[in-house]
């Protein structure tokens, strides 16, 4: 399925594979009247004794945790529930104060942080008490399907088997029976990767829910999949890997390569036309985001790891963006085999520069990778070999390949004409008028 692969003109390749993030805008707000200072100063108060709370809380999760199974199962349920009951009732006294008057727009913001902080120490838990599996070869290309293929074909596999792996934690068989419902950690290798599965099945052992997939290759994370399952059934997933994308700028080997990391946010979707023939493609979008650090090191032995070493797509994703990366190119349209495939005329490719300006802009059709067009539907807008002007491109497009421009270089009246901004979930700084 999933392992998506991207090919763009003058583009680069998404190799394997929820909507883009839109930059929250800058407020100014230099001037406050006493009361709206007031209130601030009364959250600052709460917001700090939630941080404690929370923070004394979660540390004493992480170490019952890691010390002591029984106290793992007697006293993490407590805990978290502790947790929430403290920021349920905080947030009672919050309402409290923005019936008084003011708009609480950051308090908001901190209560969201909290509330992640709150669902981290619930992930904790439910990892905590996965079923860590040594599972049979026969379930591994199962567990495979889902993040290479979108199917599986887990029920023909673990009905027929009365037990399909050994508990590592207590040694004892495990039946598929058992195991339905309950979360699962499967360590495996496949080829020279070791492969982390983190997710459950239900009782017709179809994979459910959602399921992480972590493959790890000499040490570094190469792949991270997270993916929602409805009855066996794939919907929306994430895929997060590092790559290389080429720049077109010439060095001692004729391009220059930027190393980035590829995220992909998609949704599976399965269509049957009227001849009753089933297509199968995937639409969503596609961030690279620039990548300084040369990789992401595993920080545990492989036979030793836990759930909660899991590495969760969205999670990542927030560190990149926290970590100060930009997004150099951005895609929106369908997938299927593994690469760009859009027919619609509605897909769309941006490419940014350093200060994340729109460097090229095209709207089209997307063939294996590459514009592509033989009826001249689709254009660009791109930056001019003179490095400042825009020019603009209506015309056929051969694998990723067009005419000569011959017009001369677009007013910001003219682009501002020609580019909605309401229809793009992207960022288009740089190449549109501000006020549009």
């Amino acid at each position: 399925m999933v392992a998506e692969r991207s090919n763009a003109m003058s583009t680069d390749d998404e190799r394997k594979i929820l909507p883009f993030r839109k930059r929250k805008e800058n407020q100014n707000d230099m001037e406050k009247s006493h009361s709206e200072k007031k209130e601030y100063s009364i959250k600052g108060i709460i917001i700090g004794i939630v941080v404690a709370v929370v923070t004394e809380v979660m540390g004493t999760i992480i170490i019952a945790c890691t010390i002591d199974p029984v106290k793992k199962l007697l006293a993490l349920p407590g805990m978290v529930s502790e947790v929430q009951e403290k920021v349920e009732r905080i947030q009672g006294s919050l309402d409290e104060v923005t019936k008084e008057g003011g708009k609480l727009t950051k308090m908001n913001e901190e209560i969201g942080e909290l509330a992640v902080r709150v669902a981290k120490a619930e992930g904790m838990l439910e990892a905590s008490l996965a079923i860590k599996i040594n599972v049979k070869e026969e379930v591994f290309e199962s567990i495979k399907g889902i993040y290479k293929f979108g199917e599986s074909d887990a029920e023909n596999v673990l009905e027929k088997l009365p037990t399909f792996g050994t508990n590592m934690e207590t040694g004892d068989e495990c039946e598929p029976r058992e195991c339905i419902g309950k979360k699962l950690l499967i360590p495996y290798i496949d080829g020279e990767q070791e492969v982390i599965f983190y997710g459950q099945y239900n009782d017709k052992y179809h994979w459910n829910g959602d399921c992480v997939i972590n493959v790890y290759e000499n040490g570094n994370l190469v792949f991270i999949m997270n993916a929602s399952y409805n009855d066996g059934a794939l919907g929306e997933y994430c895929q997060i890997f590092p790559d290389e994308v080429d720049l077109d700028k010439p060095d001692s080997d004729g391009i220059e390569h930027k190393k980035v990391w590829i995220v992909s946010h998609r949704n599976r979707v399965e269509e049957v036309d009227v001849t009753g023939k089933k297509s199968v493609y995937n639409e969503g979008e596609t961030l690279y985001y620039t990548r300084e650090k040369e990789r992401y090191e595993q920080k545990f032995k492989f036979e030793e790891v836990t759930g909660n070493d899991v590495v969760n797509a969205n999670n990542f994703e927030t560190s990149i963006e926290l970590s100060g990366a930009k997004v150099e190119r951005y895609y929106n349209g369908r997938t299927s085999n593994g690469m760009f495939n859009d027919e619609t005329g509605n897909a769309y490719l941006v490419k940014y520069d350093e200060n994340e300006d729109v460097k090229y802009l095209y709207r089209g059709k997307m063939v294996e990778g590459k514009e592509h067009d033989e009826n001249g539907g689709s254009w660009f807008i791109g930056i001019g070999k003179d490095g400042e002007n825009y020019y603009y491109y209506d015309g056929k497009f051969e694998h990723g390949h067009h005419a000569p421009i011959t017009w001369p270089p677009l007013t910001q009246e003219e682009i501002d004409n020609l580019i909605n901004p309401a229809d793009y979930k992207c960022s288009l700084k740089g190449l549109v008028s501000e006020l549009v």
